[in-house]
């Protein structure tokens, strides 16, 4: 497998993740006034995940075109520097990235920080005869929420270093970003 294949395979992946976040944001931001969360911030956050997912997109257009050149043996037809470029841009864009997991990281830790708040919520659905989880089911998927986001921050060292390439990035940042996803979506489930 071609070192350029890993990255579009890579670059793929961190589509996804943002794909997946952006549906997080969008959920907790139907909450934000009964938790307190600031909506114009969630809003911020919401829009920077689409930009660097449509930029990423964009950048990753161009690297599958050169990948498929290659692959046909048309590498003569290629201008070495627009690999280049597009590579460079993808990496411009993962520290956008990184720069945005701390912000999103901050946003799951002050959905953990409303603990008190979910169980209210789910509690006043069950009394209304709305379905939703047990109390013993609602402590559960905060206590596991609460795992995953520890697991998470155990894994976010590589949020203060430099990007040398695609695929190190990614998988330097997948042990943190899916349970960092992972909380969010536990504790927006209950809701």
């Amino acid at each position: 497998m071609s070192e350029l294949y890993k990255e579009i395979k890579h670059v793929k992946e961190i589509s996804n993740q943002l794909s997946d976040i952006e549906a997080t944001i969008n959920k907790a931001r139907t909450q934000a006034d009964a938790f307190g969360l600031d909506d114009l911030e969630m809003a911020s956050l919401g829009n920077s995940a689409g930009s660097i997912k449509a930029n990423l997109y964009t950048n990753l257009k161009t690297l599958v075109e050169i990948d498929k050149r290659e692959r046909m043996g048309q590498e003569g037809l290629l201008d070495p520097q627009k690999k280049k470029d597009a590579t460079l841009a993808v990496i411009s864009e993962l520290r956008d990235y990184q720069t945005f997991l701390v912000q999103y990281q901050k946003l799951v830790s002050q959905l953990l920080d409303k603990e008190d708040d979910i169980e209210k919520v789910v509690a006043e659905k069950r009394q209304k005869g709305e379905k939703a989880p047990t109390e013993a089911e609602t402590k559960d998927a905060i206590e596991e929420a609460k795992s995953n986001f520890k697991e998470a921050v155990k894994e976010g060292s590589f949020l203060s270093k430099s990007i040398e390439t695609v695929t190190s990035f990614a998988e330097k940042a997948a042990p943190y970003v899916k349970p960092l996803i992972g909380a969010a979506k536990i504790l927006l489930q209950l809701l």
